[in-house]
C-alpha cells in the first residue's frame, strides 16, 4: 500500500505543479480532488489491511500473520501521508515552502512524543500510534496553511469524518484480530475474519461517503467515470 501511495504522489505532484504554473486557481477543483482521494483511497487502505495477513499466511509462517493487528496503524498512516501531498499544494502555490517546516516538524514531534510516552504501556503499538497521529496532524495543518495562503478551499469537515473513520476501522481491526487471534493462524479462519471485517469496512465507507464527503464532488467523480467508460466503449 505504501508503494501505491508513493505512486499516487509521483502522479499527483507534476499535475498539481503544472496547474500552479499555469496560474489556475480553482478552489472547487482542489476540494473535489481531495474528496475523490478520501473516498477511493480509504477503501483501498481498508482492503490492504484485510488482505495483508491473508497473503502473509500464504507466503510465510503463521507466526507473522498476527502482526496484522499492528500493520493497520502503519497502513492507515500511509493513507494520510498521501493526503499530505495533496493538501500541501497551496503552500507551494503561494511560494511559502518554509511553512512546510512546522507541518513536517510538528508531525515528527507528535510521532516521537507519543512513541516515548506510550511505549512503556503498549509497547511496539506506540510506534504505529505515533506515526498515524503525526501523519494526520501534518495533513490537516497543511490543508489549513493551503487555505490561508492560497485559497485552495479544502473543507475541514471531510477530514474530520475521515479521521473518525480511520480511528473506527483501525480500532475495530485491532479488536477483531486480538479477539480472534487464534483464527489468524489458519487460512480458512483468517478468510472468515477478513470477510467479516470487509463488511465492517463497507459500512464505514458508506457512512463516510454519504454523510462525511460533499455529495456534489462524489457526483462529479461518478460523471467522470461514466464519461471515461463511455469513451473506452466507443474506441472498442
Amino acid at each position: 500500500f505504501g508503494m501505491l501511495v508513493y505512486s499516487f504522489r509521483l502522479a499527483w505532484e507534476p499535475y498539481a505543479m503544472s496547474s500552479l504554473t499555469a496560474s489556475i486557481k480553482d478552489s472547487v477543483r482542489y476540494d473535489r480532488e481531495m474528496t475523490w482521494y478520501l473516498a477511493c483511497m480509504f477503501v483501498v487502505m481498508g482492503l490492504a489491511v484485510i488482505v495483508a495477513p491473508v497473503i502473509t499466511l500464504i507466503l510465510t509462517t503463521p507466526a507473522y500473520a498476527s502482526a496484522g493487528s499492528l500493520a493497520v496503524l502503519f497502513i492507515a498512516a500511509q493513507f494520510w501521508v498521501g493526503l499530505l501531498s495533496l493538501t500541501s499544494i497551496g503552500i507551494h502555490g503561494a511560494s511559502r515552502t518554509k511553512m512546510l517546516i512546522p507541518v513536517t516538524t510538528g508531525g515528527a514531534i507528535i510521532n516521537v512524543g507519543l512513541l516515548l510516552i506510550l511505549a512503556p504501556w503498549i509497547g511496539v503499538f506506540a510506534a504505529g500510534v505515533g506515526f498515524l497521529a503525526g501523519s494526520v496532524f501534518s495533513a490537516v495543518l497543511a490543508a489549513h496553511f493551503s487555505n490561508r495562503l492560497y485559497g485552495t478551499g479544502f473543507s475541514m469537515q471531510p477530514l474530520a469524518w475521515c479521521f473518525g473513520a480511520t480511528i473506527a476501522f483501525s480500532s475495530g481491526w485491532i479488536y477483531v484480530t486480538d479477539r480472534f487471534q487464534q483464527a489468524t493462524q489458519e487460512i480458512s479462519s483468517m478468510l472468515a475474519v477478513a470477510a467479516g471485517t470487509l463488511f465492517i469496512l463497507g459500512c464505514i465507507s458508506v457512512v463516510l461517503i454519504l454523510f462525511g464527503l460533499p455529495r456534489r464532488h462524489i457526483k462529479d467523480g461518478l460523471s467522470v467515470l461514466r464519461s471515461a467508460f463511455t469513451a473506452n466503449r466507443k474506441k472498442v
